[in-house]
């Protein structure tokens, strides 16, 4: 027996070895299950995990906190002089987080909810359930904290209109290919002025160039133009003023301009920039005492033309950010005013952009305050529409033609080739509280879609889609019947052109057929246009064609009561062009 159970012992040890293996596998973690199960059954281990808890969050959070102030994006040191009651004020060019700040980017990643709009400038404003955003029942968290910005009204204040002395800036936004909106700037912002003055005009505007360009590389007239022409100086002429609260709201229309500026200083050190804005006060309402103390603020370097490093490229119609360096350097220059604001930074979205600008002509470094920036119009570009047709129109055009028409709230806006209605859509933008009506004769297009990209946007709906052909005299009664049997404000719209709209080589385009419509209303007493209306359309060309050639005839536009104010060009390809024109009812 005892030779037996030898050899059954050698024969279990021969087999598979990984089954010893797997009972000591089996056993070492039986031993750590239990030695958990017993020191979490004890009665204090809650009180132990609670402790560890609340030691190493705020361990972790200190943590990241302190290396984000030992990295490159820090001016602390140079700056605070490790003083406790000023170091909050963390003076930083790319991000500096306080504990409080970091726990909250932490727990929300400063995600902004789709319920919320914000305007361009310092105002924030938030939908009520049943207002169009912009309306005049919104709150808001102005950082002027006077009524300066309210959507589409902006109510007059005296500290503020005061200083119509300081000049203004304007960076434009680029252009795809150059000349397709460079033309239109002016007329946009000029136009713009005139909508939100009280008398309907506005100052006369000067606007000379702010960069030349002595680069190395060889550019086209175009070119350079574009580049010279990508900040502009805005003055008045002598005799006017341009109140800055009026210039604000304008600039908050104008889909061509991307930000606005207000000189505050200039100099040729920073220290000096520092100083001179000491000196004027430009900064009091974000000191500590100040109307905007808890405002959040950042401070920016931009250097352009010359003022860039040689191995750098000269752009034209772009920013150039500046190297951490040397926005690093100007910060810490200017400590003297930065630790004065009461705010924290904070570079995305703050309440109050300075930004330090070298290589303007005419000056060596300028401090500018962000004064507003133009309406977002991505939001309103064909690929985010609901209703989708084949030749849609771009939103930075449908803005300009809204401006240009002068549109303001309380009238009412027509566009008989409506289309998807790019056109309704802006001009809901900029005056919520119009009466907009559309007529579009194709029955491809889907009413419940057009409306849905009103209402997915805020914006009030148009008063009617009329569904029919613009030249029949029943289907304007139903527009005019729409906005209560009156005629219209303004006429905005894109008519289609080419040889697929005309039903035989003698019958006339789309627009000369409306303008003949108007002229039937009008001897019928029942006018489509109020005397002094605007009528604003794009009109096709080939290149080197005059406008006057490719309008009706000075009598058939007399016979409709228009008149032409106003024609500007647009390049759309190498063989085709259009003009933006703008006629104004005369009778």
């Amino acid at each position: 027996s005892t030779t037996e159970q030898k050899e059954e012992k050698e024969i279990e040890s021969m087999k598979a070895p990984c089954l010893m293996l797997r009972r000591r596998r089996h056993k070492k973690s039986k031993c750590l299950s239990s030695t958990r199960h017993t020191f979490w059954s004890r009665p204090e281990a809650p009180c132990i995990g609670l402790l560890l808890i609340l030691f190493l969050v705020p361990t972790f959070v200190r943590t990241v906190s302190r290396a984000l102030e030992r990295g490159p994006c820090f001016a602390t040191k140079a700056l605070c002089n490790n003083d406790a009651s000023i170091a909050r004020t963390r003076l930083s060019t790319r991000f500096c987080l306080s504990t409080n700040e970091l726990k909250y980017r932490l727990k929300c990643k400063s995600r902004i909810p789709a319920a919320y709009a914000f305007s361009p400038t310092y105002s924030r404003v938030k939908a009520v359930k049943g207002y169009p955003v912009g309306s005049k029942e919104v709150w808001k968290d102005s950082l002027l904290a006077s009524n300066d910005v309210d959507g589409a009204v902006l109510d007059s204040n005296l500290k503020y209109n005061q200083r119509v002395s300081r000049e203004k800036i304007i960076l434009w936004r680029g252009d795809k290919k150059a000349g397709y909106s460079m033309n239109f700037r002016h007329t946009e912002l000029s136009n713009a002025i005139a909508s939100v003055s009280d008398d309907g005009k506005g100052p006369q505007l000067d606007i000379t160039d702010a960069l030349n360009y002595n680069g190395t590389i060889e550019m086209s007239v175009d070119q350079t133009a574009l580049f010279e022409g990508a900040m502009q100086y805005i003055n008045t002429i002598p005799g006017q003023n341009l109140p800055l609260s009026l210039f604000v709201q304008a600039v908050e229309r104008c889909s061509l301009v991307r930000e606005a500026y207000e000189v505050v200083a200039e100099g040729e050190t920073y220290e000096e920039l520092g100083q001179i804005a000491i000196s004027n006060g430009s900064f009091e309402d974000m000191m500590r005492g100040g109307e905007n103390e808890k405002s959040t603020w950042c401070i920016r370097l931009r250097k352009l033309g010359d003022a860039t490093e040689e191995n750098k490229e000269r752009k034209f119609g772009k920013s150039i950010r500046s190297s951490l360096s040397t926005e690093r350097h100007a910060a810490s220059c200017m400590a003297p005013l930065l630790l004065k604001f009461g705010g924290a930074v904070q570079l995305k979205d703050p309440d109050c952009k300075l930004v330090i600008i070298e290589g303007l002509n005419r000056r060596n470094k300028i401090l500018a305050r962000v004064i507003a920036k133009g309406p977002k119009t991505s939001v309103f570009a064909p690929t985010t529409r609901i209703c989708i047709t084949n030749t849609p129109l771009c939103p930075i055009a449908s803005f300009s033609m809204c401006n240009i028409a002068q549109i303001r709230d309380d009238q009412k806006v027509l566009d008989p080739y409506a289309g998807s209605c790019a056109t309704l859509l802006s001009a809901a933008k900029l005056a919520p509280f119009c009466k907009t009506v559309g007529i579009e004769i194709s029955p491809k297009i889907n009413v419940e879609d057009v409306l849905k990209d009103f209402t997915v946007r805020s914006l009030p709906l148009p008063a009617a889609i009329v569904n029919g052909d613009c030249t029949d005299a029943a289907v304007r009664d139903r527009a005019r019947a729409a906005v209560g049997g009156t005629a219209f404000d303004a006429i905005i719209t894109d008519p289609p052109y080419g040889v697929r709209e005309r039903t035989g080589p003698d019958i006339d385009p789309p627009l000369f057929q409306f303008i003949a419509a108007m002229t039937s209303d009008r001897n019928e007493g029942k006018p489509l246009l109020k005397k002094g209306g605007r009528f604003v359309t794009f009109v096709p060309h080939t290149p080197g064609e005059e406008v006057m050639s490719v309008l009706p005839s000075k009598e058939k536009l007399d016979r409709a009561g228009l008149e032409l104010i106003d024609a500007v060009e647009q390049p759309l390809n190498d063989v085709l062009c259009r003009w933006l024109v703008t006629f104004e009812c005369t009778s």
